[in-house]
């Protein structure tokens, strides 16, 4: 059993190493913005609404994410339409 799950992490790391940078990205760039502000411009950084509009463009791009994975993990529409 171990081997099986092993060939499937061989099989799928792109498409999971894609998914999890991509559902990081929004953060880590609200992240350096703040961080960024911060230095520049003290006082002026806004954490909260920063990680809200990273949550929120997360979110929104989330239907895409899940597109992305479920065609380049062998997927079809067709097949789930078919069943």
């Amino acid at each position: 059993m171990k081997w099986l799950l092993w060939k499937d992490y061989r099989h799928n790391r792109l498409i999971v190493f894609t998914a999890v940078f991509l559902l990081l990205l929004p953060y880590l760039i609200a992240l350096g913005v703040n961080c960024w502000a911060e230095i520049y411009y003290p006082g002026t950084s806004k954490w909260k609404l920063g990680f809200a509009f990273a949550g929120l463009y997360g979110f929104l791009c989330q239907k895409r994410r899940v597109c992305y994975l479920l065609v380049k993990g062998g997927i079809r529409f067709s097949n789930i339409m078919a069943k």
